[in-house]
This record gives structure tokens, sequence and C-alpha cells, in this order.
């Protein structure tokens, strides 16, 4: 009799065991779920807003642009910039994509972190706006001012247009 209210024990945790841990899995795929989509949110948005920046200040002529040329990033926290590129081509279907990459060895060494959009593709005649982002440490003081080179290179060349970096 013992064995069998031993055996009934063991199967009832068993099932509490399991019922507990698929309710904590639900809720962790639910705020895994949440988090992710919030993220994407925000990447879309910061590439609207890219674009339409770059849409009203960006000249019909330029190839290559930068949100401002002296830019005020503040300690320890994220401040986007954003960079515009534009495709010259007479083929009408021609297209080309261009990676992104930012220069600054004195603000790397001081801990300044940089974060580029992924290749981006652009289609002949199109203005296409992309983020990027400055990251600073809260160690660097304000009134520091740096110098640095984002570049867009394709397989048509490549565009580079120099910034500042204020801490503030």
């Amino acid at each position: 009799m013992k064995n069998k209210k031993g055996a009934i024990e063991l199967s009832m945790t068993t099932i509490i065991i399991i019922i507990v841990g698929v309710v904590l899995l639900g809720l962790g795929l639910t705020w895994v779920k949440t988090t992710f989509g919030n993220v994407g949110d925000l990447t879309e948005e910061s590439f609207r807003v890219a674009q339409d920046t770059i849409q009203r200040d960006m000249a019909p002529d330029d190839t290559f642009y930068v949100s401002g040329y002296s830019i005020k990033a503040k300690q320890g926290k994220f401040t986007e910039v954003y960079a515009g590129i534009q495709f010259f081509d007479p083929d009408p279907n021609s297209i080309t994509t261009y990676s992104f990459s930012v220069n600054s060895p004195e603000a790397m060494t001081a801990g300044i972190e940089f974060i580029v959009a992924p290749p981006t593709p652009v289609n002949a005649g199109e203005r296409k706006g992309v983020p990027f982002g400055i990251k600073v440490p809260k160690n660097i003081p304000e009134g520091e001012v740096y110098s640095a080179t984002i570049t867009a290179t394709s397989s048509e060349g490549s565009e580079s247009e120099v910034f500042l970096i204020e801490v503030v």
C-alpha cells in the first residue's frame, strides 16, 4: 500500500512541476516576443525619421550627407545621427549596396562607440536615409571634442563626410 501511495505522490509532483514549467515557459515567451517586437518598432521608427530628415535636408545633387557637422552627444547616452545616400546612375534598373563605417581613432581610444546600419541597397535615382549611433561613456568629461569620418562604400566607389562629436 505504501508503494502505491508513493507512486501517486511522485506522479502528482511530476504533473505539478510540468504545469509550473509550461506556465513559466509561456510567460517567458510572451516577454521575449514583446521585447523584440518593441526593438523592431524602434528600428523601423529610426529608419523612418532618417528618411524624413534626409528628404528634407539633403540637396538634390548631394551623393552623401550627414545631418550635422557638429553633433552634441551626452555622456552615458546614445545619440542618433542620420546619413543620406543618393545613387546616380543612367540605368534606372541599376542597384548598388552601400556599407557604412566610421573612423575616429581618438574617439574610439576614449571609449566612444559607433553603431552603423547594415549594408543598404539603393536603387538608381533613389535617396535613402540611414541612421547611425554614437554612444559616449560617462567617464568622458564635458567639452571634449572628437573628429570622425563616416564613409559609405559601394561597388561604385566611396563617399566620406567629416563631423565633430562634442561631449555635453
